[in-house]
């Protein structure tokens, strides 16, 4: 594993919870302007610097690649495209819990499509990647676990009541349906 990657993967996920401290503790700070993006090239510094170490590419991983794609389009819809705007600038507390499409399928649907990537990746680029993308993916599931327990219980109103009604990581048939459904344009039965 290269020690430089592993660290940006650490570093990137340090931001993010020193990111959501803010959010909760010291809602004016200045931090929460750029804390969650430096998080976040951090982590596309870690994912870079792993693939060219990994260098050539395989013909045989274009299917690995094409799926990987698909899963970076889902990931970018639920941290980015899926929330009301103002959701990473807007540090006021006591806001209320965005439970649309995406996020009716799970609460946290962007670990879901992060560990697809780096599964994905993992298999375009080989066994020399994987120590460094299953650190990142746990990670992040230590940061949602974070979230899920701390963080968002904090900062928005009514998050017990959607964590009752919505699955943490794993999709049940009804939140697939409920998903399906907003999606469709349909409310919810």
């Amino acid at each position: 594993m290269d020690m430089p990657a592993l660290l940006c993967g650490v570093g990137a996920f340090a931001l993010f919870g020193l990111y959501d401290w803010c959010t909760v503790r010291r809602p004016a700070s200045a931090f929460l302007r750029w804390g969650f993006s430096a998080g976040c090239l951090l982590v596309l510094l870690s994912t870079l610097r792993t693939a060219l170490l990994c260098l050539p590419l395989r013909p045989q991983s274009l299917g690995w690649w094409a799926a990987a794609f698909v899963f970076v389009f889902l990931l970018a819809q639920a941290l980015f495209f899926s929330l009301p705007k103002g959701t990473y600038s807007d540090p006021a507390a006591q806001r209320r819990v965005w439970d649309q499409k995406m996020y009716a399928l799970c609460r946290h649907p962007g670990l879901l499509w992060f560990a697809g990537l780096y599964f994905c990746l993992g298999g375009a680029l080989g066994p020399a990647s994987w120590g460094c993308f299953l650190l990142l993916c746990l990670l992040n599931l230590g940061y949602v676990v974070l979230q899920d327990l701390w963080t968002f219980p904090r900062t928005f109103c009514d998050y017990g009541e959607y964590r009752r009604r919505v699955p943490f990581l794993l999709p049940t048939p009804g939140s697939l349906k409920n998903c399906l459904r907003q999606y469709a344009g349909r409310k919810e039965e």
